[in-house]
């Protein structure tokens, strides 16, 4: 396809993510080179770029490709919840909240931020506030399977064992 189309962003991006989820670093990161020279201004490009970074442990080029993203597209919700992932590796979870507070500020029903914020809610001991932000999350994408990872661990914690498996088998099932 990327030969028939060379000039689609769109294709490369597609290859990127296929190479990415067969665990194919290099080939993921010359796919978003070459987005970037055919977009040098595009943010998501930047972002994954900046996952592949932090993928391999180099933080802060992982820091550095993502905020070039947000400075390229200020409202741009995927890069400040990649942000906020970046944030929680470091164990930074007051910036990686501020981070994923602002996705949600952009688009409030951001599935993947309203989840993030309430795992991030739980790491914080928080975990009616967690409890809420995950079933947001879950009344946005019913079958998001991080979401349900995470009621499963806050049942978990909670000694809410059928609960907690109930939720662990959910997250199983969306997950396929």
């Amino acid at each position: 396809v990327v030969t028939a189309n060379p000039r689609s962003v769109s294709t490369y991006f597609d290859l990127a993510s296929t190479y990415l989820d067969k665990g194919e670093v290099e080939p993921a990161r010359q796919a978003l080179a070459a987005v970037l020279k055919l977009d040098p201004q595009s943010a998501r490009a930047y972002t994954m770029m900046g996952l592949i970074e932090a993928r391999q442990e180099r933080m802060d080029d992982a820091f550095k490709l993502v905020q070039r993203a947000i400075e390229l597209e200020p409202q741009f919700p995927d890069a400040y919840v990649d942000l906020s992932s970046l944030w929680e590796r470091k164990g930074e979870l007051a910036k990686a909240e501020a981070a994923v507070r602002t996705a949600l500020q952009i688009v409030p029903t951001h599935t993947e931020a309203r989840s993030r914020l309430g795992s991030i809610l739980l790491a914080k001991g928080d975990v009616s506030g967690a409890e809420t932000e995950l079933r947001e999350a879950l009344k946005i994408d019913p079958y998001h399977a991080p979401t349900h990872r995470a009621l499963g661990i806050l049942h978990d914690q909670a000694g809410q064992f059928e609960e907690a498996l109930r939720e662990y088998q959910e997250a199983l099932k969306s997950q396929n």
